[in-house]
C-alpha cells in the first residue's frame, strides 16, 4: 500500500475525463490494478531502451 499518495486518472479520448483521487482505499486499489497490469505486459514493453525509443518516437510524431 502507498500511504500519502494520490492518483490522477486521465482519459484523453472524447469525452475527456480527469479524476484526482486521494482516498487511501481508492489509491491502493488503483496501485494494485496498475501493478497487475504491469506484470501482464510483454517483457519488451518493460525494456528501458525500448520504452525510451517509443517515447522519443511519440514526441517526434507529436511535433509533426
Amino acid at each position: 500500500m502507498k500511504d500519502q499518495v494520490g492518483v490522477i486518472v486521465f482519459k484523453k479520448d472524447q469525452p475527456i475525463r480527469l479524476f484526482a483521487i486521494n482516498h487511501p482505499d481508492m489509491t491502493n486499489a488503483f496501485y494494485c490494478y496498475a501493478e497487475d497490469f504491469f506484470n501482464k505486459l510483454p517483457e519488451q514493453s518493460k525494456d528501458r531502451k525500448y520504452v525510451v525509443q517509443m517515447l522519443e518516437k511519440l514526441i517526434r510524431d507529436l511535433k509533426e
